[in-house]
């Protein structure tokens, strides 16, 4: 139950200790700025982050023909990734947590790697506390936007968001929230290079503080509070999870409600407008739990979302995959999944269909990333499994709109390593190609049809109160490779063989 999703989520963040319930940030198809405008959509959310973050965006040519690899980097200690955003030379941000380099105890981290995956320059970021980066977006101007948790600079988590220069120059940092505990979930880039972040919260709102309540606010460029607010019914919790951009800067959040539905959890939906303003919400569900953790863009104004369900027929909880309308109605809705666990995180859509990425223990008992291509109708074309023996997961994902189909991820594996928990992150092509440990799911799983889900409409209360205060934030380069290096490298024969 989403009652205690933050709770957990902090609880994870200190330890690093748990992967269905921290669940990885979707990008929601939505390529790290979130925007909903571009044909093919890249990383969201993320959860995470439609394609803003990836319009526009190119590669280099591939003279020795199409890429695919699979690495591993972390130090002595825990180190995950959360986010990931291409940039139009081909190379790649990844974002993440790291135990093993920083000022505190753990600082958020965040990595630049070429086209072929070889990290090429690195910063951690953070204050004498534990910090972790939980999100990432990026300017017109090349520059980044981190967002992530703190409790360096008071007693109670709260929420930061930093500007930094490719070359690592801090622009401006803030911290946002209450007295109280508030969380990072994921941000969105507005066309004037001012950023939407959603979070979580127990400062405001009904229920605060026994219960948690959305939280979303805007920045404008500068890094000055544009708008804030708190969204929730007070009765055991409610949550965003992915953020979409839409092209007029308004936003469109997918998540879960205890507060409205018809069951526990259910799938829940809201539109605002650009200056934060509530324009609709829907829910979806049964009487079982029902989560959305990504959204992305249909390409003819309407959503894709995906999550996982306990109800809709799952035999312990499947992943989904719901078609909506621009108004938030229901097309189509289906699952994919085993008799184990089954969670959808991103959704990478294109001309061909889409694709789903997310984390599963149906195949041996332990997590494990996957990667479900589906056609235009949801039907399975292919599926790999993205792990080995331990616990590895699958936490965002981007599309690569120079080469269709292809795809970046991110995540954390304890199967390869220095430490208790290394980050690790592939490129898989269109066909499914993706390295030495994406490999062929011997029973692919199938679409099943399921009956539409009872939507209704719901209007959250609205409340006020987050406030913005500027913070001295650290940005350290990171060690150089061997001292931070990993043991995992599988490349194609396009990428050199430097690590091999």
């Amino acid at each position: 139950m989403i009652s205690r999703s933050l709770a957990i989520t902090l609880t994870c963040l200190l330890t690093f200790a748990c992967a269905e319930s921290n669940p990885p940030r979707s990008d929601a198809g939505a390529g790290a700025d979130g925007m909903a405008t571009s044909d093919a959509g890249g990383s969201g959310a993320g959860g995470g982050g439609a394609a803003g973050d990836a319009a526009g965006q190119g590669e280099l040519a591939d003279p020795d023909g199409p890429r695919f690899w699979l690495r591993s980097f972390g130090g002595a200690w825990r180190d995950e990734l959360r986010d990931v955003s291409v940039n139009p030379s081909g190379d790649a941000w990844l974002l993440g947590t790291t135990e093993s380099a920083g000022a505190g105890s753990w600082d958020a981290w965040l990595l630049r790697v070429d086209a072929c995956g070889q990290p090429v320059a690195g910063w951690t970021l953070g204050g004498a506390g534990k910090d972790a980066g939980v999100a990432l977006g990026r300017l017109s101007s090349g520059d980044l936007v981190v967002v992530g948790d703190t409790e360096s600079f008071e007693s109670a988590l709260e929420v930061f968001v930093t500007r930094i220069t490719p070359t690592g120059q801090l622009a401006w940092s803030a911290a946002v929230g209450g007295p109280g505990w508030d969380a990072a979930v994921d941000v969105t880039v507005t066309s004037d290079d001012g950023v939407v972040v959603l979070g979580e919260t127990y400062n405001f709102g009904p229920g605060a503080p026994k219960t948690h309540n959305l939280l979303v606010f805007s920045l404008d460029s500068g890094g000055k509070l544009r708008w804030e607010q708190t969204l929730g019914g007070g009765v055991d919790g409610d949550a965003g999870f992915g953020l979409l951009r839409e092209q007029d800067d308004g936003v469109v959040i997918v998540g879960a409600t205890e507060s409205y539905g018809n069951g526990r959890d259910d799938v829940w939906l809201l539109r605002l407008d650009p200056t934060g303003k509530l324009l609709w919400a829907r829910t979806y569900g049964g009487e079982e739990d029902d989560e959305g953790r990504a959204i992305a863009p249909d390409g003819s104004g309407g959503y894709w979302l995906s999550g996982f369900s306990r109800g809709w027929d799952a035999i312990k909880s499947d992943a989904f995959l719901l078609h909506v309308d621009g108004n938030g109605d229901p097309l189509r809705l289906t699952r994919y999944g085993d008799a184990g666990k089954e969670r959808g995180y991103a959704l990478l859509p294109d001309a061909g269909g889409l694709t789903m990425l997310g984390v599963t223990d149906s195949i041996d008992g332990y997590d494990d990333g996957y990667a479900l291509r589906l056609d235009a109708d949801g039907e399975v074309v292919w599926m790999k499994r993205i792990g080995s023996d331990k616990y590895d997961d699958v936490r965002a994902a981007t599309a690569i709109p120079a080469k269709p189909g292809d795809m970046l991820w991110v995540g954390a594996t304890e199967s390869y390593g220095n430490g208790g928990r290394e980050a690790w992150y592939g490129r898989i092509r269109a066909d499914g190609e993706g390295g030495c440990k994406v490999r062929p799911v011997e029973t692919p799983w199938e679409r099943r049809s399921v009956k539409l889900p009872v939507a209704g409409k719901t209007l959250p209360e609205v409340a006020h109160g987050a406030v913005r205060r500027s913070v001295a934030l650290k940005v350290s380069p990171m060690p150089a490779a061997p001292t931070l290096d990993g043991d995992l490298r599988c490349v194609s024969p396009a990428c050199p063989k430097d690590l091999d």
